[in-house]
């Protein structure tokens, strides 16, 4: 399977013009200030977006901006039916934390 890397809302916003991204905030429920928080957060690697903006976005661009790329640390578990879809992503390997979801002897 071919994964090809879509358009970040950062690279989607910047050239866009304050009435432009006004159009697309309100298509999107929010403020246009909060998308350039989240294209910000998202360029330095914290993916903060919850999961309605990011299906939201992925309509209001016309699919430029895809769900996997605005949350790419989860969206295999937001959205399984995805997996597999063409262009999606690989699933991203998380690492094992000890401790977390293992069964617990209360002896």
């Amino acid at each position: 399977m071919v994964y090809y890397r879509c358009m970040d809302l950062y690279a989607y916003l910047k050239p866009l013009s304050e009435d432009e991204v006004a159009r697309l905030a309100v298509q999107c429920r929010t403020t246009p200030l909060y998308l350039w928080k989240m294209a910000r957060a998202h360029r330095r690697g914290q993916y903060l977006m919850k999961p309605l903006l990011a299906c939201l976005l992925e309509t209001a661009t016309n699919q430029k901006v895809k769900r996997w790329e605005s949350i790419p640390d989860e969206w295999h578990i937001v959205w399984p039916e995805l997996i597999g879809s063409p262009g999606a992503p690989p699933i991203p390997v998380t690492p094992h934390i000890s401790g977390c979801c293992e069964e617990v002897s209360h002896a």
